[in-house]
């Protein structure tokens, strides 16, 4: 009988941070608060995976919105740049996520949904206090990090002549994990005099029952 190791593992848990301040996209120009900020603490583990929600988003020309997601430990994500051409939006919701199906239009009418991150045209700077250009095209760049700390978004938009607005604010959806480590491992071997010896390799300081 080799008998019975009993790991323990900690299962993923998601928890969600909004804000519901409107954020004011002028015709021109650095949004009304640049950055809105969430707060996030208390959490352990790190980032497993993120979505984010805009919620209540109008503009009359939405090529000209660029929006940034930068967080802890330097982590950031193009979220949306020069997406759904002159076609007028107004009050949708979008939730951004490295799993949907389907990306923001080029140049059409940019519906309510769930999208990947989407980027179109030129390079776009954001100005300070955004993080330095180049910036990540996914969320899963914000895997592996702290998720405490200040999550912030930017939005900028880059031509002149139309403006908008999200209205309701925009949320955060953290899904946080234990770091793995290497994993045990269980050696038996009987020896020349017939008696078994079990042999468990793992992590210093670590408890295994």
């Amino acid at each position: 009988d080799l008998g019975t190791a009993v790991f323990q593992f900690t299962l993923p848990g998601t928890t969600s941070v909004v804000s519901t301040n409107s954020i004011i996209i002028p015709d021109h120009g650095t949004a009304t608060p640049y950055p809105s900020v969430l707060a996030v603490s208390g959490l352990t583990g790190v980032v497993g995976n993120v979505t984010v929600k805009l919620h209540g988003l109008s503009h009359s020309f939405p090529s000209d919105v660029n929006i940034l997601l930068a967080g802890p430990e330097n982590s950031q994500a193009l979220l949306m740049s020069h997406s759904g051409g002159g076609f007028n939006i107004e009050n949708i919701d979008l939730t951004f996520d490295d799993a949907a199906t389907k990306v923001l239009p080029n140049n059409a009418v940019i519906s309510s949904g769930s999208y990947k991150p989407s980027r179109y045209g030129a390079n776009v700077t954001f100005p300070a206090p955004a993080p330095l250009a180049p910036y990540g095209g996914t969320l899963g760049g914000f895997k592996g990090v702290n998720p405490n700390g200040a999550w912030a978004l930017f939005v900028l938009d880059d031509s002149i002549g139309d403006a908008g607005a999200i209205a309701s604010g925009w949320s955060l959806n953290l899904t946080t994990v234990q770091p793995l480590v290497a994993p045990p491992r269980l050696v038996a071997a009987v020896s020349p005099d017939g008696l078994l010896h079990l042999v468990l390799y793992g992590v210093p300081g670590n408890v295994y029952v």
